[in-house]
């Protein structure tokens, strides 16, 4: 790191998280706050911990960098570890329906009477009027990003509802870190994807019927050993001019978009036959030097492997798992940690709460607590006061 940089691409450094959120969308938002230097604590139930937890692989990936802390919220010590976690957090993020945080006594208010400036950000599905379950699916069939006329009903694999709630709830509190007073975010996952497709909303309900049909020359195409991807908009003649006369279609090559859109079952279908006969490799490179938008068609296992990510550093191969890197990544010394252990920290956690041994001992006792099993040494050296940095 340069002289005179100190922090550089961590801004959020010495910013406190408090997450109770679970499963995709406040992870997601954790991440990226940790990702800019911010310091997240998980506050996971001690059965379990994060469901997601069942799913490793994705656990890791939306919770690395990060510390846990199994607690039962459920029990008046339980809720006392919380408050004094809380009394050192800038920030606390959940994600239950809404009510369940009051219910637990972790609601806004509760937090606002230990921490008055707190930034407190609660992620549902459609706001905190409403307590509807609810899953990615229905809140993007809701927000008429899957409406059948315009594509496919079928489930789509990207959870574009939890990610776009994330973002909105990390630039939201990013957003408000120089506030002084305490400040609260509702974020909506439906608003939030109502809100990513604002450009795309705004166009049809301007245009014609019909208008936001799909383009002829945009979609995944059949090639003889594979798919390719193939992307030209509406109005972007000069890319569909290209892409016709490296398919020797020259005759439809000059055609407006109008007909193009009116015409697009057949003119899709022309496409089709004509890419259907090269190899994906031979194609994408034709079209590369002609400037078409088009580009291969990964699986997981391509995308693990393709040199365009490989050599930027978004996906890295470590000895003993693939990781994704952030596009924060770049802007680090190092890389963030991998995902805690359920408990991990709990044991660090209370040391800098100022809880004494005998007091870990009894919230043990008393399965308030618990601690990851590699710590157990680490506790006897406490209980011993053997271990460096004693209790106080």
């Amino acid at each position: 790191m340069p002289a005179g940089k100190v922090g550089v691409g961590q801004p959020l450094a010495g910013l406190r998280v408090l997450s109770l959120a679970q499963q995709f969308p406040g992870p997601f938002a954790c991440r990226l706050l940790a990702d800019l230097g911010a310091e997240v604590v998980l506050v996971e139930q001690i059965d379990g911990g994060d469901p997601a937890r069942t799913l490793p692989p994705l656990f890791d990936a939306l919770n690395h960098g990060q510390r846990s802390l199994a607690v039962d919220l459920k029990s008046a010590a339980g809720l006392d570890v919380f408050a004094r976690l809380a009394a050192t957090s800038r920030v606390v993020l959940e994600g239950f329906r809404p009510g369940v945080a009051a219910r637990l006594g972790v609601g806004l208010e509760d937090v606002r009477a230990i921490r008055p400036d707190v930034i407190y950000c609660s992620i549902s599905g459609f706001g905190q009027e409403c307590d509807e379950p609810g899953h990615d699916l229905g809140f993007q069939a809701r927000a008429g990003v899957i409406a059948p006329k315009t594509f496919s009903p079928a489930e789509p694999g990207l959870p574009l509802a939890d990610l776009a709630a994330a973002m909105y709830a990390a630039l939201g509190v990013v957003a408000a870190v120089p506030e002084r007073d305490s400040v609260f975010l509702d974020i909506s996952m439906t608003d939030a994807l109502v809100a990513w497709s604002a450009p795309l909303l705004a166009l049809r309900w301007s245009q014609p019927a019909g208008r936001d049909a799909t383009p002829p020359g945009y979609g995944l195409f059949r090639t003889r050993d594979g798919w390719a991807c193939i992307a030209i908009f509406h109005h972007e003649d000069g890319f569909w001019a290209a892409l016709c006369s490296e398919l020797g279609l020259d005759d439809i090559a000059g055609m407006p978009a109008a007909e193009r859109v009116a015409g697009a079952e057949v003119l899709r279908s022309r496409i089709a036959d004509r890419v259907a006969g090269r190899e994906a490799g031979e194609l994408l490179e034709a079209l590369r030097a002609r400037g078409v938008p088009s580009g291969p068609v990964n699986d997981a296992e391509a995308v693990r492997v393709d040199p365009l990510l490989r050599d930027r550093g978004t996906v890295v191969a470590a000895a003993d798992r693939t990781v994704v890197r952030s596009p924060f990544a770049r802007l680090h010394a190092v890389d963030r940690s991998a995902a805690p252990r359920l408990g991990e920290d709990t044991l660090s956690l209370l040391s800098e709460l100022s809880y004494s041994p005998q007091e870990i001992d009894c919230l043990l006792a008393e399965r308030v607590i618990r601690v990851d099993g590699s710590e157990s040494d680490r506790l006897k050296e406490v209980s011993d006061g053997t271990a460096e940095g004693k209790h106080p």
